[in-house]
């Protein structure tokens, strides 16, 4: 086969993270007693900005998470509340475990053939949750998560770890499938693994990245995995 290892993304790739994101929320704010219309779409909006600014490596996971937690928040009138927010809503996150449709299928068939590693920016206590509530783990050979590795999508280091920890395989001989330009698609080109993007919105092919391969749905990474 061409490949030796397939590294796979978890949120919005296997994971619908948005929906998990929104029930968590909207809990965490339920729960405080104030109103949830419309909070889910500002805590995206305000958690968007600060994972791209640690991909950046302007913040710290650290960082990230009492920030986020601070404007939020602020944007709330409760301010004083932050860090209540901040620890329960991982507790909460971490039981959002909403899989995509075909997103076992996929790992079931590939895994049959190869060793499949999950590799996440997310936050471990959260990820380790989510996917253990899931058949995933029956599929995954490898969990490698930024907070538990010290390198972040879309530095290489996070991919040359994954591949020293599942045999020493060499980068061309992995390939990188993820729906984000700047984290998965970025750290697969940076490391000179290949790469498969996501896309199932028909986003346009960015003209400055020469991505291997793009696909619109999970089913079409098969047999590209799988290629001889």
């Amino acid at each position: 086969m061409k490949y030796e290892l397939i590294l796979m993304d978890a949120d919005e790739t296997l994971f619908d993270f948005q929906a998990g994101e929104k029930n968590a929320i909207e809990q965490v704010v339920a729960e405080m007693g104030l109103p949830t219309a419309g909070v889910a779409e500002k805590y995206h909006e305000i958690n968007q900005g600060y994972w791209k600014k640690y991909e950046q490596g302007l913040v710290t996971q650290p960082e990230l998470r009492k920030r986020r937690f601070e404007d939020f928040a602020g944007f709330l009138g409760v301010r004083e509340r932050a860090g209540d927010m901040s620890e329960r809503y991982p507790v909460l996150l971490g039981q959002q475990a909403i899989l995509f449709p075909d997103a076992l299928k996929v790992m079931r068939e590939i895994s049959r053939a190869l060793p499949v590693v999950i590799v996440t920016n997310g936050h471990a206590q959260v990820q380790r949750s989510r996917i253990g509530r899931t058949p995933l783990v029956q599929y995954i050979s490898d969990l490698v998560i930024s907070e538990e590795v010290g390198f972040n999508k879309p530095d290489p280091r996070i991919i040359f770890k994954a591949l020293e920890r599942n045999g020493g395989v060499r980068p061309e001989r992995a390939l990188m499938v993820g729906d984000s330009l700047t984290s998965d698609m970025r750290a697969g080109l940076n490391a000179g693994v290949d790469t498969c993007w996501y896309n199932p919105s028909g986003q346009e092919s960015p003209n400055d990245m020469e991505i291997h391969y793009i696909v619109e749905t999970l089913g079409q990474i098969v047999p590209i995995a799988l290629q001889n």
